[in-house]
């Protein structure tokens, strides 16, 4: 699966952080199959509210519009995943209020969209399921709080259906989740004698996991009330471990090589470069 950090940080923001490993699992082994997938995503989302007495389909006079953007990251099957993320993208930028009511939505909303879309998918995959988890956190439009929701698979007598279960986080709380979580827990509780950065323990949670199907490169992303972005990674050279190059969502810069004068890495962090 994957190793998935979400911590809740001061004076308030989201740092989400994850390795890059792709894995398939053949039953009794687990062997990889890339290093390099991104698995931390960012969401715009668009509500808009019809004006009083023009209620028709295709009518543009808004009376009001809700934007922003929201962080979404997973663990297990990449398809699933990727298609829910996709669907949902699409979908959060085109609710509207017919009635006129302009309200902003709260993240519980956008929380159900993904529930039901997630749903939707799984009932069309019933008789071969793809289970996957994934988070969704950022800040509610109406009150501007942090919150983060996680769906899980929940196994019923009809079969099984996803769930969603709110995550209460404080300010230096962290969750993680994925088949690497405990062993980035074991690292993260020793580390709290020595106050190890997040991203110090989750490089090191990645590069020693006992877990096959955790592994690869470092990502980051963070999420704030006003501002939402992917940062860059310092990290060892995958061909040269006495250099170090720019990691953007598991690729190399180097892989990529220049594009029309245009390089990979913006927000350069500079994490796992100790020996």
């Amino acid at each position: 699966m994957t190793l998935i950090v979400i911590n809740l940080t001061d004076p308030g923001g989201f740092n989400a952080l994850s390795d890059s490993r792709v894995s398939s699992d053949m039953g009794d082994r687990i062997s990889k199959v890339t290093d390099s997938l991104t698995k931390l995503f960012i969401v715009p989302f668009l509500f808009t509210s019809a004006k009083k007495g023009k209620h028709k389909v295709g009518n543009d006079g808004m009376r009001k519009r809700y934007s922003g953007k929201f962080g979404f990251a997973f663990s297990g099957s990449t398809l699933a995943a990727t298609t829910l993320h996709a669907m949902v993208s699409n979908v959060l930028l085109n609710m509207h209020d017919f009635n006129g009511t302009s309200k902003a939505p709260q993240f519980t909303t956008i929380a159900e969209v993904f529930l039901r879309c997630a749903n939707l998918l799984n009932q069309e995959t019933q008789v071969n399921p793809m289970r996957y988890e994934a988070a969704i956190f950022g800040y509610c439009p109406k009150s501007k709080t942090p919150r983060v929701f996680f769906l899980k698979w929940l196994q019923t007598e009809e079969g099984s259906e996803i769930g969603m279960q709110e995550i209460a986080l404080k300010t230096g709380d962290v969750f993680a989740f994925g088949s690497g979580k405990a062993h980035f827990y074991r690292l993260a509780e020793a580390g709290k004698k020595t106050k190890r950065s997040i991203f110090d323990l989750t490089i090191e949670a990645i590069q020693t996991n006992p877990d096959k199907g955790t592994g690869g490169a470092l990502q980051a992303m963070s999420i704030a009330k006003a501002k939402q972005e992917y940062h860059a990674v310092l990290q060892k050279s995958v061909n040269n471990p006495l250099e170090v190059e720019i990691f953007v969502a598991g690729i190399r810069a180097s892989a990529l090589q220049q594009i029309d004068g245009y390089t990979l890495g913006r927000i350069a962090i500079g994490a796992g470069l100790r020996s």
